[in-house]
């Protein structure tokens, strides 16, 4: 044992104890480095789903130069034939990829009513003498005529 006068109860340490408190110490450092990133990243993560969950990306499809709301609109039209030929070849095309719409227009020609209820008014609404009913009834018409009629005239100025 060798000892020194300032320390006389010191003895060397064993061969590669040094090392294995080194290496100790680098694993508390990286265990520390760890937690304190996954901390980080967990918080990183749910910033991302909150901002994705309160706001969602479109789920309209916009083929052909149409979307998925302009077809549902132009439905009645573009089964009874009476859109212009472009704005026709334009939903086509859509309904080429859009198997959500083209779910919709195949339900409309299997089931008219579906048509009915979109185009007119309710038949409640009609019947109902009651001035907010039939106002309703009317700005409902109006409008869904309105977004056809300015979606014709939109086309025709491209």
């Amino acid at each position: 044992m060798t000892t020194t006068p300032e320390f006389p109860d010191w003895t060397p340490c064993p061969p590669g104890m040094l090392q294995n408190l080194a290496g100790d110490l680098r694993r508390q450092h990286q265990w520390q480095r760890l937690r304190r990133n996954s901390g980080i990243a967990a918080l990183v993560l749910v910033g991302c789903l909150t901002a994705w969950t309160l706001f969602p990306r479109s789920r309209e499809s916009n083929y052909g130069g149409v979307t998925c709301t302009e077809v549902k609109q132009a439905t009645p039209s573009y089964l009874a034939r009476e859109l212009t030929s472009t704005w026709m070849q334009q939903i086509d095309e859509h309904l080429r990829h859009c198997p959500r719409c083209q779910k919709y227009v195949d339900d409309c020609r299997k089931h008219p009513e579906m048509l009915d209820s979109f185009a007119q008014p309710s038949a409640a609404a009609a019947q109902s003498n009651h001035p907010s009913a039939v106002r309703t009834a009317l700005l409902t018409r109006l409008l869904q005529k309105s977004i056809v009629l300015s979606e014709l005239g939109s086309r025709h100025l491209q």
